[in-house]
Protein backbone atom coordinates (compact mmCIF):
# COMPACT_ATOMS: atom_id res chain seq x y z
CA UNK A 1 0.00 0.00 0.00
CA UNK A 2 2.96 2.31 0.90
CA UNK A 3 4.21 1.10 -2.60
CA UNK A 4 1.25 2.61 -3.98
CA UNK A 5 1.21 5.87 -2.46
CA UNK A 6 4.76 6.43 -3.30
CA UNK A 7 4.16 5.80 -7.17
CA UNK A 8 1.05 8.21 -6.87
CA UNK A 9 2.60 10.80 -4.64
CA UNK A 10 5.97 10.32 -7.95
CA UNK A 11 3.70 10.60 -11.30
CA UNK A 12 2.04 13.69 -9.52
CA UNK A 13 5.16 15.62 -8.63
CA UNK A 14 6.34 14.33 -12.55
CA UNK A 15 2.65 15.45 -14.26
CA UNK A 16 3.98 19.03 -13.90
CA UNK A 17 7.24 18.91 -15.04
CA UNK A 18 5.63 16.53 -18.01
CA UNK A 19 3.03 20.46 -18.63
CA UNK A 20 6.36 22.21 -18.28
CA UNK A 21 8.39 20.74 -20.80
CA UNK A 22 5.23 20.72 -22.97
CA UNK A 23 4.44 24.46 -22.50
CA UNK A 24 8.20 25.21 -23.37
CA UNK A 25 8.27 23.14 -26.26
CA UNK A 26 4.71 24.98 -27.59
CA UNK A 27 6.82 28.23 -26.56
CA UNK A 28 9.76 27.58 -28.41
CA UNK A 29 7.87 26.78 -31.52
CA UNK A 30 5.77 30.24 -31.17
CA UNK A 31 8.97 31.89 -30.99
CA UNK A 32 10.38 30.36 -34.19
CA UNK A 33 7.50 31.74 -35.90
CA UNK A 34 7.63 34.90 -34.46
CA UNK A 35 11.26 35.24 -35.41
CA UNK A 36 10.10 34.11 -39.68
CA UNK A 37 6.95 36.10 -38.95
CA UNK A 38 9.46 39.52 -38.50
CA UNK A 39 11.74 38.18 -41.09
CA UNK A 40 9.04 38.57 -43.72
CA UNK A 41 7.80 41.42 -42.77
CA UNK A 42 10.87 42.79 -42.36
CA UNK A 43 11.38 42.21 -46.34
CA UNK A 44 8.76 43.66 -46.85
CA UNK A 45 9.30 47.01 -45.19
CA UNK A 46 12.32 46.89 -47.15
CA UNK A 47 10.77 46.91 -50.51
CA UNK A 48 8.32 49.10 -49.53
CA UNK A 49 10.84 51.99 -48.21
CA UNK A 50 12.73 51.41 -51.76
CA UNK A 51 9.10 51.60 -53.70
CA UNK A 52 8.48 54.95 -51.59
CA UNK A 53 11.87 56.61 -52.08
CA UNK A 54 11.86 55.84 -56.05
CA UNK A 55 8.93 57.53 -55.92
CA UNK A 56 9.71 60.68 -53.99
CA UNK A 57 12.83 60.99 -55.76
CA UNK A 58 10.40 60.73 -59.23
CA UNK A 59 8.08 63.66 -57.77
CA UNK A 60 10.52 65.85 -57.24
CA UNK A 61 12.75 65.51 -60.26
CA UNK A 62 8.97 65.92 -61.95
CA UNK A 63 8.17 69.35 -60.30
CA UNK A 64 11.72 70.46 -60.87
CA UNK A 65 11.30 69.40 -64.98
CA UNK A 66 8.07 71.04 -64.85
CA UNK A 67 8.85 74.45 -63.74
CA UNK A 68 6.21 74.41 -60.78
CA UNK A 69 8.02 76.96 -58.64
CA UNK A 70 5.29 78.66 -56.73
CA UNK A 71 5.51 78.88 -52.99
CA UNK A 72 2.10 76.80 -52.30
CA UNK A 73 2.99 73.44 -54.52
CA UNK A 74 6.91 73.75 -53.04
CA UNK A 75 5.40 73.99 -49.36
CA UNK A 76 2.73 71.07 -50.63
CA UNK A 77 5.36 68.70 -52.03
CA UNK A 78 7.67 69.74 -48.91
CA UNK A 79 5.09 68.57 -46.77
CA UNK A 80 3.91 65.48 -48.31
CA UNK A 81 7.86 64.19 -48.36
CA UNK A 82 8.67 65.43 -44.97
CA UNK A 83 5.90 63.45 -43.38
CA UNK A 84 6.71 60.57 -45.47
CA UNK A 85 10.01 60.67 -44.48
CA UNK A 86 9.34 60.69 -40.62
CA UNK A 87 6.56 58.38 -40.69
CA UNK A 88 9.06 55.49 -42.58
CA UNK A 89 11.21 56.34 -39.86
CA UNK A 90 9.11 55.84 -37.07
CA UNK A 91 7.07 52.94 -39.04
CA UNK A 92 10.30 50.91 -38.88
CA UNK A 93 11.13 51.90 -34.89
CA UNK A 94 7.36 51.29 -33.65
CA UNK A 95 8.42 47.48 -35.45
CA UNK A 96 7.61 44.07 -33.01
CA UNK A 97 11.06 42.45 -32.61
CA UNK A 98 11.29 39.57 -30.15
CA UNK A 99 14.74 40.41 -29.31
CA UNK A 100 13.65 43.22 -27.70
CA UNK A 101 11.24 41.18 -25.18
CA UNK A 102 12.81 40.96 -21.56
CA UNK A 103 13.47 36.78 -21.75
CA UNK A 104 14.74 36.93 -18.09
CA UNK A 105 11.10 37.17 -17.22
CA UNK A 106 8.87 33.98 -16.17
CA UNK A 107 7.21 32.20 -19.06
CA UNK A 108 3.85 33.28 -17.95
CA UNK A 109 5.20 36.87 -17.89
CA UNK A 110 6.99 36.61 -21.08
CA UNK A 111 4.00 35.06 -22.96
CA UNK A 112 2.15 38.43 -21.28
CA UNK A 113 4.44 41.00 -22.41
CA UNK A 114 5.08 39.49 -25.64
CA UNK A 115 1.32 39.88 -26.19
CA UNK A 116 0.96 43.08 -24.86
CA UNK A 117 3.50 44.37 -27.62
CA UNK A 118 2.21 42.58 -30.59
CA UNK A 119 -1.11 44.44 -29.81
CA UNK A 120 0.55 47.66 -28.93
CA UNK A 121 2.73 47.75 -32.37
CA UNK A 122 -0.86 47.53 -34.33
CA UNK A 123 -1.92 50.56 -32.39
CA UNK A 124 1.09 52.60 -32.37
CA UNK A 125 1.02 51.80 -36.01
CA UNK A 126 -3.37 53.35 -36.09
CA UNK A 127 -1.99 56.68 -34.26
CA UNK A 128 0.63 57.16 -36.87
CA UNK A 129 -1.07 56.68 -40.00
CA UNK A 130 -3.95 58.60 -38.67
CA UNK A 131 -1.34 61.60 -38.50
CA UNK A 132 0.68 60.90 -41.70
CA UNK A 133 -3.26 61.17 -43.53
CA UNK A 134 -3.82 64.25 -41.51
CA UNK A 135 -0.54 65.79 -43.18
CA UNK A 136 -0.61 64.09 -46.31
CA UNK A 137 -4.33 66.13 -46.81
CA UNK A 138 -2.75 69.10 -45.96
CA UNK A 139 0.23 69.01 -48.66
CA UNK A 140 -1.91 67.67 -51.49
CA UNK A 141 -4.42 70.92 -50.93
CA UNK A 142 -1.38 72.98 -50.73
CA UNK A 143 0.32 71.91 -54.06
CA UNK A 144 -3.24 72.44 -55.69
CA UNK A 145 -3.78 75.53 -54.44
CA UNK A 146 -1.72 77.18 -57.77
CA UNK A 147 -2.39 74.56 -60.01
CA UNK A 148 -6.33 75.23 -60.02
CA UNK A 149 -5.67 79.36 -60.16
CA UNK A 150 -7.55 79.19 -63.47
CA UNK A 151 -10.84 77.80 -62.15
CA UNK A 152 -13.21 79.32 -60.56
CA UNK A 153 -13.93 79.62 -56.86
CA UNK A 154 -16.72 77.10 -56.49
CA UNK A 155 -14.63 74.66 -58.49
CA UNK A 156 -11.34 74.91 -56.91
CA UNK A 157 -13.52 74.44 -53.17
CA UNK A 158 -14.97 71.30 -55.21
CA UNK A 159 -11.83 69.88 -56.34
CA UNK A 160 -10.45 69.95 -52.87
CA UNK A 161 -13.53 68.42 -51.06
CA UNK A 162 -13.23 65.80 -53.66
CA UNK A 163 -9.78 65.13 -53.44
CA UNK A 164 -9.08 64.95 -49.61
CA UNK A 165 -12.72 62.82 -49.85
CA UNK A 166 -11.29 60.43 -51.88
CA UNK A 167 -7.49 60.29 -50.17
CA UNK A 168 -9.44 59.86 -46.91
CA UNK A 169 -11.38 56.78 -48.63
CA UNK A 170 -7.83 55.58 -50.04
CA UNK A 171 -6.61 55.85 -46.43
CA UNK A 172 -9.21 54.18 -44.53
CA UNK A 173 -9.44 51.23 -46.88
CA UNK A 174 -6.04 51.08 -46.21
CA UNK A 175 -5.96 50.79 -42.97
CA UNK A 176 -8.48 48.22 -43.10
CA UNK A 177 -6.25 46.25 -45.19
CA UNK A 178 -3.41 46.18 -42.77
CA UNK A 179 -5.87 45.34 -39.72
CA UNK A 180 -6.56 42.17 -41.92
CA UNK A 181 -2.47 41.72 -42.33
CA UNK A 182 -1.95 42.10 -38.74
CA UNK A 183 -4.71 39.57 -37.71
CA UNK A 184 -3.07 37.26 -41.00
CA UNK A 185 0.27 37.80 -39.47
CA UNK A 186 0.25 38.23 -35.38
CA UNK A 187 -2.77 37.32 -34.51
CA UNK A 188 -1.92 33.25 -34.69
CA UNK A 189 1.10 34.41 -32.75
CA UNK A 190 -1.06 35.41 -29.90
CA UNK A 191 -3.87 32.85 -29.99
CA UNK A 192 -1.17 30.51 -29.54
CA UNK A 193 0.44 31.84 -26.67
CA UNK A 194 -3.13 32.73 -25.07
CA UNK A 195 -3.51 28.72 -25.48
CA UNK A 196 -0.74 28.12 -22.93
Amino acid sequence: MDNLQELQNMWQNHQPEMNLMKDNQILDSILTKMKLTEKKVERINIVKTIAISVIMISMICFFYAMDIGTIFSWLGLGLIMISTVVTMVLYWKIQFKSKNLNHNLSQDKFIIEAISEMRNHKKKFTKLFRVFVFFILIGINLLYVDLLTDLELAYRLGFHFGISFFLLIIFFLGLKFREKKFNREFQPLIDDLESI
